[in-house]
């Protein structure tokens, strides 16, 4: 193990039932070698022969081989305690990033000293799949993102941001980031959350965590299949009441807390008229139509507060600079 502060990037790498994945990405790893440091290999025992062939690649290239019950985040949680670099990579299996940009993202995390630095995946060519990544928030947000690029971005920004997305992480794919280990280590993943503990990370930690945008994209992104679980009117709104509750902790965030309020609402009633499995062209039922554009408007509502709230934050503090 290094030492931390030593600029150097262990891979955490999940190993669960790819093993028609695993090979190829082992030797995608094998690559880059000389740009990771150290390998963690946290694998759940499964129905194929991937933890056989993450034992032999661990024997191979080196590093912990940690078997871990079922559980995405907890098992990252594992991996993530066990690393000893000042950086963390999270490696998912079939997802390949390059060495040049783990390099960018790493020096972007030095120069800011930030906590994460984020950058939105390669896009597939199959249409279907570009399509879902398409209303990603990096992709939905990305004009706005790309004007504070290279910088740490203001924590009501990510709040605002992230809000407005929902169950979805405004960090994207984790195949795209680059942590700083101790904050990693000292803020894990929340697991009470399902398949969206990336995004509840989000939530949990906008106020604290240095955040860096770049718009290069250096990793790739395998879509999915469904995650086999409905998302509820509550799950999202679980998430928001965590910005709602700091909101209205804060002095003159009234306003900005009023309009998450009216946003929180409009969302749950959305989402419960047109139930968990919406019916095809849902969105031309008048009812639902207008419901649609209630909640868009609390969404334009909340953000343009939450920039009135963001600029007199930062004139307040510069003001407080020059005294």
């Amino acid at each position: 193990m290094k030492k931390s502060g030593d600029g150097q990037i262990t891979a955490l790498v999940p190993v669960y039932e790819c093993a028609d994945r695993l090979a190829s990405h082992i030797s995608w790893l094998r690559s880059l070698q000389g740009t990771f440091a150290d390998f963690i290999w946290v694998v759940t025992p499964g129905r194929d022969d991937s933890a056989r062939l993450a034992r032999k690649a661990s024997q191979d290239l080196g590093g912990a081989y940690l078997e871990v019950p079922p559980g995405l985040y907890k098992a990252w949680n594992t991996g993530i305690r066990a690393v000893g670099t000042e950086f963390t990579y999270i490696s998912t299996v079939g997802e390949t990033a390059s060495a040049e940009g783990l390099r960018r993202l790493r020096n972007s995390l030095q120069v800011q000293g930030a906590d994460v630095c984020f950058t939105p995946p390669f896009l597939p060519q199959d249409a279907k799949a570009r399509s879902q990544l398409l209303r990603w928030p990096i992709f939905r947000f990305r004009r706005e993102l790309r004007k504070k690029q290279g910088k740490v971005l203001h924590p009501l920004m990510v709040a605002k941001l992230q809000a407005v997305a929902g169950i979805f992480s405004l960090l994207g794919s984790c195949a795209s980031c680059l942590f700083r280990t101790s904050y990693l280590q000292a803020h894990p993943f929340p697991t009470g959350y399902f398949h969206y503990g990336d995004a509840a990370w989000v939530y949990e930690n906008y106020a604290t965590a240095r955040m860096v945008y770049l718009d290069d994209p250096m990793a790739d992104f395998s879509v999915h299949g469904p995650s086999g679980r409905n998302i509820g009117p509550r799950d999202v709104e679980r998430l928001r009441q965590i910005i709602l509750r700091d909101l209205r902790r804060m002095p003159g965030t009234r306003q900005a807390a009023h309009a998450l309020s009216k946003l929180d609402a409009a969302s749950r009633y959305l989402d419960s008229k047109r139930g968990r499995r919406p019916s095809r062209f849902w969105w031309l039922n008048l009812k639902l139509a207008k419901a649609r554009l209630e909640r868009s408007r609390c969404e334009k509502r909340f953000a343009r507060e939450m920039v009135v709230l963001e600029k007199k934050l930062i004139r307040s503090d510069t003001q407080a600079l020059l005294k």
